[in-house]
């Protein structure tokens, strides 16, 4: 065989070789109930079984399952979803729109994204040690009576755990390097900024720590306070106290109010009255100050 054909030969067999690893790297492929891309490590994409409760495989065909798409469970009507300990990535709305009641989150995961749990019916949690990053609204929308943050969470998004009514404590580890609480309520590690108060905490009454120093966007979002004790000057962030009783245009009635007189420390009662004009219901809520 002379060189020009050995050449061609070789050139063919690479070619072959190449095509033949390629095909089902970014290719949808299907196995059993579920389809999914990759070659050496798998994503699932999507669910085409019919059964609402969900055993994800820690493999397909000898390759690991490592990462869980956006979307790819969203509104399949799931009671119940068992996630293996070989997955380290929770994608976006992964499993947004179903019926889960409770979830486990292994320690291999590392990233849950954004919206991945919303809207369940989710009343316990349980968080790997190995989470790095809950995304925004997480788990917003859901059941939840209390929440435990381990040592390894450095990134918590804006509303990961907003729109749960039954919400009465957020619980962090003290090894926590980012977050701690007090109380059941989120700071940062400092003390120094407050980031979400649980809706469904006990009382009507809150006393924000005289360290305290700033206050997230919502992070009292649809509150029911009456009664709330503030330090002087405290930066407060978009809508941070909108409650859950006025009429919209005065949600922001405690913010405005405390804006108002210059950010003064003390005790702020709230006053509610509604009122029936022209068959139309508004409820009014006024804000006094107590030294």
């Amino acid at each position: 065989m002379n060189k020009k054909r050995k050449f061609l030969v070789m050139i063919a067999i690479i070619g072959f070789l190449m095509a033949a690893c390629d095909n089902g790297s970014t290719d949808t492929q299907v196995r059993s109930d579920f389809t999914y891309t990759g070659t050496t490590s798998l994503t699932i994409t999507g669910y085409t079984g019919s059964s609402d409760s969900v055993n994800i495989p820690n493999q397909i065909d000898g390759k690991p399952v490592t990462a869980i798409g956006n979307g790819a469970f969203f509104n399949k009507g799931l009671s119940s979803v068992s996630i293996p300990d070989s997955i380290t990535l929770i994608g976006s709305g992964a499993f947004s729109r179903n019926l889960l009641t409770g979830v486990v989150i292994p320690n291999s995961v590392t990233l849950i994204g954004d919206s991945a749990f919303w809207n369940n019916d989710i009343s316990s949690i349980v968080i790997g040690n190995g989470v790095i990053s809950i995304d925004v609204s997480a788990f917003s929308n859901n059941r939840l009576s209390t929440v435990a943050i381990g040592n390894s969470v450095s990134s918590i998004g804006y509303g990961a755990f907003h729109g749960n009514p039954a919400l009465s404590a957020i619980n962090v580890s003290t090894g926590n390097a980012n977050y701690s609480s007090l109380d059941g309520v989120l700071y940062n590690k400092a003390g120094t900024t407050l980031i979400q108060w649980p809706i469904g905490k006990p009382g009507r009454i809150a006393t924000i720590p005289n360290n305290v120093t700033s206050i997230e966007s919502r992070a009292f979002y649809n509150h029911n306070l009456n009664t709330i004790t503030i330090g002087a000057n405290v930066s407060l962030g978009t809508d941070a106290f909108y409650d859950s009783y006025s009429s919209s245009d005065r949600r922001n009635s405690f913010q405005a109010t405390y804006n108002n007189n210059g950010r003064l420390a003390g005790t702020y009662t709230a006053s509610t009255i509604t009122s029936t004009i022209n068959w139309s219901t508004t409820t009014t809520t006024t804000w006094t100050r107590q030294e």
